[in-house]
Formats: structure tokens, C-alpha cells, sequence
């Protein structure tokens, strides 16, 4: 018992702050990868997409593309991430979407980031749909709701005005 509180004192801080993350996956027919990016300092990184058939790896903010590489080691460079961005996304995905195919994708930081894959996007592959259909259904449930709630809202302010 003693030992496993000093390999959680001692090992598990040590993965927190890692500054190279190594993520392995397969590619299937028609899919993107959505991996996000959160630097807690500013920062610039390097990422590197490795897979036996040509693959595209695309580097994107909030305000679009800033980076893209298509080949089958697919490497990025990218510069100036600012702390206060919510998130920067890597999309890696075949260049021809024809077979289902493995890849590696690295990730360097030469400062402190949290890297894995988009909640959106783990929550779809839990759930056995794409992310689209995933953001689908939480916008259709979000739009239910508020129609619940602001019309029960309504219907107890007109029933109080009818007394």
C-alpha cells in the first residue's frame, strides 16, 4: 500500500507535465481524426503524422487553417500559441480515404500543453456516430430544452395573469 501511494506521488506528476504526447490510431474509410490542443503557457509546438499510405495532417484555430502537410510522414511546425486560446485542433486524415490504415501522430511542446482528443469527438466514438451527427443531436437537444423551458416559462406567466 505504501508503494502505491509513492508511485502516485512521485510517477503520476511527472505524465501530467509531459511535453511529448504520442497518439496511435487507425484510419477508416471517410474519417477525421479531431485532436485538441491547449497550451497553459505561450508556446510552440511540433507534430508529426506517420502512416503507411499518404495522409494529410492540418493544423486549425478558431479562425481557420493555419497549416497543412500531405505526404505519409506529414510534419508541422507551429509558432507564437498563445495561453488564453480554448483550443487548437489537429485533423489527420488519409489523402485518399479508399482502405483502413494505422498511423502514429507526435506531439512536441517546447512548453506546458494538454493534448488528446476532442471531447466532442470522444463522446461521438463512445456513441457509435461520427462528430457531425454527434453536434447534430447536441444542438436538437439543446433547441428541445429550450423550447421546454421557455415555453413552461410562458405558460406559468399567462396562467398567473389569467387569476
Amino acid at each position: 500500500m505504501r508503494l502505491g501511494r509513492l508511485i502516485l506521488v512521485i510517477v503520476c506528476p511527472i505524465l501530467l507535465w509531459a511535453n511529448e504526447v504520442t497518439f496511435n490510431g487507425t484510419f477508416y474509410k471517410g474519417t477525421i481524426d479531431r485532436y485538441c490542443i491547449k497550451p497553459l503557457e505561450d508556446t510552440s509546438f511540433e507534430m508529426k503524422l506517420d502512416s503507411s499510405r499518404t495522409n494529410c495532417l492540418t493544423f486549425l484555430d478558431s479562425s481557420g487553417e493555419l497549416g497543412k502537410d500531405c505526404s505519409k510522414h506529414s510534419y508541422l511546425y507551429a509558432d507564437n500559441l498563445t495561453k488564453g486560446v480554448t483550443y487548437y485542433i489537429i485533423e489527420a486524415r488519409l489523402k485518399s480515404s479508399s482502405t483502413t490504415t494505422n498511423y502514429t501522430l507526435w506531439v512536441n511542446a517546447s512548453g506546458d500543453i494538454q493534448a488528446g482528443v476532442c471531447p466532442s469527438y470522444a463522446l461521438a466514438k463512445a456513441a457509435g456516430t461520427t462528430g457531425e451527427q454527434m453536434a447534430f443531436m447536441m444542438s436538437l437537444s439543446g433547441l428541445v430544452i429550450a423550447v421546454l423551458l421557455f415555453g413552461s416559462i410562458t405558460y406559468i406567466i399567462l396562467t398567473i395573469k389569467e387569476w
